[in-house]
């Protein structure tokens, strides 16, 4: 039934529209006016400026390149109004003539006081860009200049879109990977080149890590808040829009160079150096814009991670837990990344009416990782260590888009096709344990002792410099994985303008997509047990001099390198530091020599019965996160404007989306394995369809010059993960406790419905100032069910009715989900107060949001009955419940400030972050629910242009109150997480020519 309605207001929107367009009259008393704006004191064109035929309300808005095309306007003189927010407003006079098309440069001069030109800086020529954008654009988006993209002190693209209203980031060693828009997870938006969504870089969702992706390549971001039906239907939160730009007109050559040091770790090698230029040939008709970008940074940090759980029942599941520690660890981690990356973009100019590009991005980012841990559990009077070492990690990311555009008469054709593709991959993780004898004393293994707080926990054990010589190789192994993805899209979009009078205009618009995508994911795991080796330490021995033995297996000795003090800002005493270089020559050593016993050479004779020689693959922990998927994307649309002059705009459209997948996974039985592949696996194929319409509502309305009102009514998806619907299955029913983990084919896409209405009022002296209210609410949530079965349960395939397993599947939760919030921004510069106050910018937005979700929630319990002797006879018991809390990433309330003071030269930015505390995971037990606490960052950028000229001298310094992430749980002030990674600065020179 839903499909014919959908179906039917298809045909409606088609006919109606198609119906306006035929009504027009074509008469040969109609003419064009075609031209652009440009700004008299810097002579740049002027995007998104209003023009408007005086006395008709018929307009139109400047492209990115400040031109225009106006058609069918009544032949004879006509005045037309060009506005643009910072410059004053001008009335022309011009002559139209029939059938033909008249051509005009217009120049805005800047805004004045009493008659006296003001100088319109810099910065307030990038916020002026910004703010035209938003005020002319038909849906909610809020957009990030080339300037503030390149002015602030970032690390990244995600750091420079994280400045925007109602967005958030998760970070990594201070770093944004991340982007949460109005509270959702990263999974609930697009990211998009040009229009064309990036292929995914995670290993199990469909996510791509902004990390690698360096500002200095981009011209504008572009964050929709709310999607028309021409984008995919997948942004839940929003689409994320890169744009990059083809060559100017005029020939431009930057070099950008640029040191930096970070105070955490003591390092100077950090380092930006960017290059680009662009230059037009054949007299304008082809033009080739070229940016190449190398960047070094030490991402290293220091971490407390602490583990809690319950072990008491005293409420019956009807209250507060005792909280005891688990486990506590400090890690020392130190990580290298270093970004290669290039934007070629090409045009090709036919004529006026047509216009080919070839869009290209690269990029390249590279890890070097090296991490030592230091584990403790007073509960099994126990401290291990652990080490991994990744050096050859590569994240690669390219698209290519080729994009035509051709306009004949009222019609717009923008048709093309393209290719990305991502490849991430690890050749080898190697990884290292270690054992301290006798960890903890037995007085501190009492839950006494567990209630206290982690770092009186890790001063009580025995781990210190003096008890090295305790310490002892236990295992060695390696992990590897190989993410690759394929997306290949083809398009093509018409729209069609028509008039109906000088008052009633618009136009109709339709398109298609096709997107094949192929993934791959191969993942494995591998370990040496050193005690199941007795001769390695032996031959350990004989290979490399240092070793020394203590027992049969390698001492810690050899391998400690110094000392860390001061960790966590003195909150904590690390201790002895491991050496990297000699971990990495024993497992070298082990991989040789290892290879060499199992490939029959002469020194298999010494081992003897001693047969698991070399590291042992984990296949079935393996397979079960491997991947093999075929995904086929269609997409369809139809949508319209229908303006009433420049007073009302309304836009209705729907888009049709059909996907399906053909996926290939694996069914795994935990069970010992050989060194082949000869293990309890078998092959499962899945397919899965789902199609939706999804209809789409815009309204804008403007009452006066100074003010517009916006309102959208949208329907979205939000598509499973790939792990999600992976048909993968592992089951352990050979040893406790019993595991059962299951993928579901059968997933749902979620289905989402957005409100939004948005009021903005802006002049040259109010700059821009808005407020946003939103509401979201879906149907279908998909969630994990973590859940443990006991007798009584329906049976599970391959247990028993008595078994007892920790169950884990993702399912279609039918609870009530919602998400609302209010944004505020406002964008000013105070040319109009008296000196020195009219050189300062600013940008300020503040969000305050809000969420329900359903989580669910259980409670284990054991009953006792009496048998016929008088013996209790112990009986399992659940309690299944939902919880209802704030959705996982949400910040209660976002607030960024950026002010800015621009001077003869000299520009500073003065930034500050604000994140409220964030719901970080969740729990069967309330009181072991995750939180992270408020976020507070200040970064500074000061540039100051020197004599010579097109050269600069920029500095910053982020973090400059060196903040610390801490995290805990709702039901104990203790800390489960502390991230420390120090503040960083960095100086460098750019030359413009």
């Amino acid at each position: 039934m839903k499909t014919k309605v959908h179906f039917s207001l298809l045909v409606f929107l088609f006919f109606y529209f198609a119906g306006a367009g035929i009504v027009l009259a074509q008469s040969n008393q109609k003419g064009s006016l075609e031209g652009s704006v440009i700004a008299s004191d810097s002579k740049q064109p002027l995007p998104f400026a209003n023009i408007m035929i005086v006395g008709t309300n018929k307009g139109v808005a400047t492209d990115v390149d400040g031109k225009f095309i106006l058609k069918n306007i009544n032949a004879g003189k006509q005045k037309i109004k060009v506005s643009y927010v910072g410059y004053n407003d001008m009335v022309e006079n011009v002559l139209i003539h029939p059938d033909q098309t008249t051509k005009i440069i217009i120049v805005l001069e800047a805004h004045s006081i009493e008659s006296k030109e003001v100088l319109v800086t810099a910065q307030a020529k990038g916020q002026m860009a910004a703010i035209n954008t938003q005020i002319n654009s038909n849906t909610i988006v809020n957009v990030v200049s080339p300037d503030r993209i390149k002015e602030n002190p970032d690390a990244n693209a995600a750091e420079a879109i994280g400045r925007l209203p109602g967005i958030s980031l998760i970070r990594s060693g201070g770093e944004g990977t991340g982007i949460v828009i109005r509270g959702l997870a990263p999974h609930y938006s697009t990211i998009t080149l040009d229009g064309i969504q990036l292929p995914s870089t995670n290993l199990t969702n469909r996510t791509t890590d902004l990390s690698g992706l360096s500002q200095y390549l981009l011209e504008t971001v572009e964050v929709y808040k709310s999607v028309t039906p021409d984008m995919d239907g997948n942004a839940v939160a929003g689409s994320v829009n890169l744009t990059l730009a083809p060559a100017p007109k005029k020939s431009t050559f930057n070099v950008f160079a640029q040191t930096g040091y970070n105070d955490l770790n003591n390092y100077w090698g950090n380092y930006v150096l960017n290059v680009s230029g662009s230059q037009r040939f054949f007299n304008d008709k082809l033009g080739i814009r070229l940016n190449l970008d190398a960047e070094r940074v030490n991402r290293g940090r220091q971490t407390l991670g602490a583990s809690y759980g319950i072990t008491s029942n005293t409420t019956g599941g009807l209250g507060y837990e005792q909280v005891l520690l688990g486990s506590a660890s400090l890690n020392n981690i130190g990580e290298i990344k270093t970004k290669q990356a290039a934007t070629l973009v090409t045009d090709w100019k036919f004529s006026n009416n047509s216009k080919l590009f070839f869009f290209n991005f690269f990029s390249s980012t590279g890890d070097n990782y090296e991490a030592f841990s230091k584990n403790y559990n007073p509960g099994g009077a126990s401290v291990t260590y652990n080490a991994n070492i990744n050096n050859k990690g590569k994240d690669l990311l390219y698209s290519g888009i080729l994009k035509g555009e051709s306009t004949f008469g009222n019609l717009n054709l923008d048709y093309g096709v393209s290719f990305a593709q991502a490849h991430s991959y690890t050749p080898v993780t190697m990884t290292f344990g270690f054992t301290l004898d006798n960890g903890f004393s037995p007085q501190y293994t009492t839950n006494q002792e567990m209630m206290l707080p982690p770092n009186q926990i890790i001063n009580a054990s025995n781990d210190n410099i003096t008890t090295i010589d305790q310490v002892y190789m236990t295992g060695i192994g390696y992990n590897q994985n190989d993410l690759i993805q394929k997306d290949v899209n083809t398009f093509l979009n018409a729209k069609e303008n028509y008039q109906i009078n000088d008052i009633l205009n618009g136009y109709l618009k339709a398109g298609f997509k096709y997107k094949s995508t192929t993934r791959s994911v191969n993942y494995m795991a591998a370990s040496q047990q050193i005690a199941t080796n007795p001769q390695f330490v032996g031959y350990a021995q004989q290979a490399l001099g240092w070793v020394r033995p203590y027992g049969s297996e390698p001492s810690a000795l050899p391998f400690a390198s110094g000392v860390v003090s001061n960790f966590i800002n003195g909150q904590y005493n690390f201790g002895w530091n491991i050496n990297y270089d000699r971990l990495q020559q024993i497992w070298n050593w082990w991989n040789n020599f290892s290879n060499r016993v199992i490939a029959g050479d002469s020194v298999n004779q010494t081992i003897g019965q001693y047969t698991k020689i070399g590291f042992v693959p984990d296949f079935y922990g393996s397979s079960i996160n491997d991947q093999n998927i075929n995904e086929k994307y269609y997409a369809g649309y139809l949508m319209g404007v229908l303006n009433y002059g420049n007073l009302i705009s309304f836009m209705p459209g729907v888009r049709y989306e059909r996907v399906t997948d053909d996926m290939i996974g694996n069914f795994v039985y935990d069970m010992s394995v050989s060194y082949t592949e000869s293990f309890p696996r078998q092959y499962v194929s899945a397919n899965r369809q789902s199609e939706f319409f999804l209809p789409n509502f815009h309204l804008t309305i403007k009452p006066t010059n100074w003010m517009h009102i916006q309102a959208a009514y949208t329907k979205t998806l939000g598509y499973p993960s790939y792990n999600q619907i992976m048909p993968n299955t592992y089951i352990n029913n050979g040893f406790a406790p019993y595991i059962y983990n299951a993928g579901n084919p059968n997933l749902k896409p979620e289905q989402w419905t957005s409100s939004d209405v948005l009021v903005a009022l802006f002049s040259n002296e109010i700059g821009l100032f808005s407020v946003d209210g939103f509401y979201k609410v879906v149907k279908d949530n998909i969630w994990t069910r973590t859940y443990t079965r006991i007798p009584g349960d329906p049976l599970i395939p391959g247990f028993g009715p008595n078994d007892q397993v920790t169950t884990s599947v993702t399912l279609n939760n039918d609870k009530y989900i919602y998400v609302k919030g209010l944004e505020f921004e406002w964008q000013t510069n105070f040319w109009y107060l008296p000196s020195p106050f009219n050189y300062f910018s600013l940008n300020v937005n503040y969000s305050v949001i809000s969420s329900q979700a359903q989580y669910p929630a259980q409670r284990l319990f054991t009953t006792y009955q009496t048998d016929s002797r008088g013996r209790p006879i112990p009986s399992l018991n659940r309690v299944d419940s939902t919880v209802t809390g704030r959705m996982l990433n949400q910040p209660n309330s976002i607030a960024n400030l950026s002010l800015g003071f621009n001077y003869e030269g000299l520009n500073i930015w003065l930034s500050y972050q604000f994140n409220g505390s964030i719901i970080t995971s969740w729990s069967n037990q309330p009181e072991l629910i995750g939180t992270q606490g408020d976020y507070n960052r200040w970064d500074l950028q000061i540039s100051q242009k020197l004599p010579i000229h097109g050269l600069e001298l920029r500095g910053n310094v982020s973090n400059i109150n060196n903040v610390t992430q801490t995290s805990k749980l709702i039901g104990d002030p203790r800390p489960t997480y502390i991230e420390s990674y120090g503040w960083t600065s960095d100086i460098g020179i750019v030359y413009n020519f």
